[in-house]
């Protein structure tokens, strides 16, 4: 079935009020620069009823009421509105965050077709919302923002910072203002023979779902606990991937000749949020990359070894704060990660 996307309104949200003189210049930390240029993506379905009973006119209202906080979400974060200047720093021009509206028939399957930008798009825009009105009168809201400038946790942050103003909580969302400090903690480096574009693949990607009842998690987790001989239960993340790593080497590995003398090695990591293991520990709200893909394993010990090291890596969006998106009609029914497009 073919899914007709209308654009029916494009336009640029500065934030409300002016950004000082003083904060215009936003420099790119060492780990932002380790970053590559992709953008962290969500698209957030919200159930008719729900929209239309919060407003009358929901594509007229509903965009106004977003497109006003918005607004005021970017006066605290200011860097999303600004421009990136030569891969070094951000302009905060208050040229403003891209903002889209489409109608949509009818729900697609492709979930990029949501979103603003694509996942690995290079844009100069760090952040870029969609407005998606589907016939039955349900809405998806897709944000895309800049992975050069910002990990998950800041991601969830905005959103979660944006949809409070949404719903008029009283907050002192001042102290946002106290955490844009990733380049003077982390300084960057010139590192001019390192791209880390060129860390990004994608050979034949085929997205999948795969859904685990909790009584199977739970099974698991006691499984490796025993087999294992851990003090306490693995964490579901800790489970569910090493079940998944293992039935991936299980169904990938090939017979090898005995004259042969390549091997296959698999090397596994994870993604860390940095926050809360530094010397001093920051909250929630530092705004920049704070993460690294650690290794199970130390790679230096197949330098000299004849084969093939197949990498993996995961990343979980457990603890995250993925469904506080209330912007006022009640949390998103499902909230969804595009998946890679070949």
């Amino acid at each position: 079935m073919k899914v007709e996307v209308e654009v029916i309104f494009k336009e640029l949200i500065k934030p409300s009020s002016p950004t000082p003189n003083h904060l215009h210049h936003y420099n790119l930390s060492l780990l932002d620069h380790l970053t590559p240029q992709l953008n962290n993506s969500m698209v957030y379905f919200f159930a008719a009823n729900g929209v239309s009973n919060q407003f009358i006119n929901t594509t007229l209202n509903a965009s106004n009421h977003l497109k006003k906080t918005l607004s005021q979400a970017l006066t605290h974060y200011y860097p999303l509105a600004g421009r990136f200047v030569d891969k070094a720093f951000i302009e905060c021009n208050d040229e403003g965050a891209l903002y889209l509206e489409d109608k949509v028939s009818p729900v697609p399957y492709e979930i990029t077709k949501l979103l603003p930008f694509g996942m690995d798009e290079i844009v100069d825009t760090p952040l870029g919302v969609q407005l998606n009105v589907f016939e039955c009168g349900g809405i998806a809201i897709g944000a895309c923002m800049s992975h050069k400038i910002a990990d998950a946790m800041s991601y969830f942050m905005f959103i979660q910072t944006w949809a409070a103003i949404a719903r008029g909580e009283a907050r002192d969302y001042n102290e946002i203002n106290t955490h844009f400090v990733s380049s003077t903690l982390v300084p960057p480096r010139d590192i001019p023979w390192y791209d880390p574009n060129k860390t990004i693949t994608k050979p034949n990607t085929c997205p999948k779902i795969f859904v685990f009842d909790a009584s199977v998690i739970d099974g698991l987790k006691a499984k490796y606990a025993e087999k294992m001989a851990l003090q306490k239960p693995p964490s579901r993340v800790e489970a569910l991937t090493t079940f998944i790593w293992t039935r991936f080497i299980s169904s990938t590995q090939v017979a090898v000749a005995a004259s042969d003398q390549r091997s296959r090695f698999y090397v596994v990591a994870h993604t860390v949020n940095l926050r809360s293991r530094m010397d001093l520990p920051l909250p929630a709200l530092a705004f920049g990359n704070y993460y690294r893909a650690v290794k199970a394993e130390d790679l230096r010990r197949f330098e000299n070894t004849k084969g093939e090291v197949v990498p993996f890596t995961f990343t979980a969006l457990c603890r995250f704060p993925v469904y506080d998106a209330d912007f006022g009609w009640g949390k998103p029914i499902w909230a969804f990660p595009p998946p890679w497009q070949n």
